[in-house]
């Protein structure tokens, strides 16, 4: 019986032919070629991210003190990719069970605008197969 991979571990398969690798098997790419910073309109940086697909970062979820006593403009963010050009965030999904007061499930989906060019600077990180 031949059991069907779960998508990321798919995705991930797909993604490796990007991974620059040296004969140690140590990662040759940039240390982490998929961090993302997230920026707010005034260029702000907000958050730190990583990319998961063509269209999608994982981050942090605002706490309570995040939107109280910040000036951010939560729906003006944009994901700095380095040397791409920044990415309009469209859509903020958030954990279906996240309690901003506790911060439980304290994590969020950005949705970018366009989706994302890999090389072997960018490549999105791969998420474990629990």
């Amino acid at each position: 019986v031949v059991i069907p991979k779960r998508i990321s571990e798919a995705k991930c398969r797909e993604y490796s032919r990007f991974a620059a690798k040296r004969q140690n098997g140590v990662c040759y790419n940039s240390r982490s070629p998929h961090t993302v910073a997230i920026i707010d309109l005034n260029q702000r940086h907000i958050s730190s991210g990583s990319i998961i697909s063509e269209r999608f970062v994982l981050t942090k979820a605002p706490s309570l003190f995040d939107i109280f006593v910040s000036d951010v403009v939560w729906d003006d963010l944009w994901v700095r990719l380095g040397n791409q050009p920044d990415k309009k965030v469209i859509r903020e999904i958030s954990h279906p069970d996240y309690d901003p007061e506790t911060l439980r499930h304290h994590i969020m989906l950005l949705e970018m605008d366009s989706p994302l060019a890999f090389s072997n600077r960018l490549v999105p990180v791969c998420l474990a197969n629990l």
